[in-house]
């Protein structure tokens, strides 16, 4: 069985929380994850939906076994207010915020387990896998759009 390497899934999570990623302003986060999913040698491409170059990302892990379907997952990449200048804290095992404001585990945390994910596999089951397709949505508006509400 391959796990992630734990102190490497927290300390990407960490990092990735601390990238500022409201809505509508997401595109520095959207950088950063492409350049992360590029050095892995994947196919990135954002469509550049949103403002400022944020848009929706769809990463290729090519597999080379056709006779196993696709698989799609997908997650976005906006959090919502306050989440500004995140301060995530380890404390017993456990991430949270300093409490001035949100942690953004939704969704960078499945960002960070998929791209976890991503990395064992590159290194592990090139060959051997089914095509596996990542979307990084940036629903632009969506989120804020709920809050007000």
């Amino acid at each position: 069985m391959f796990c992630p390497d734990r102190d490497r899934l927290v300390r990407q999570f960490m990092e990735f929380v601390q990238r500022d990623s409201p809505s509508g302003a997401e595109a520095p986060f959207v950088s950063a994850l492409a350049g992360e999913l590029e050095k892995l040698g994947l196919s990135v491409e954002n469509d550049r939906s949103g403002e400022n170059g944020a848009g929706n990302l769809l990463a290729i892990f090519p597999g080379t076994n056709r006779s196993l379907r696709p698989i799609l997952l997908c997650m976005h990449t906006d959090t919502v207010e306050p989440g500004r200048g995140i301060r995530p804290r380890l404390e017993a095992g456990k991430i949270r915020s300093d409490g001035s404001t949100i942690l953004g585990g939704d969704n960078k945390s499945a960002i960070a387990a998929a791209l976890a994910g991503a990395q064992i596999r590159m290194a592990n089951f090139r060959q051997t896998m089914p095509r596996l397709e990542e979307a990084f949505i940036s629903l632009i508006g969506k989120i804020g759009e709920k809050e007000a509400a």
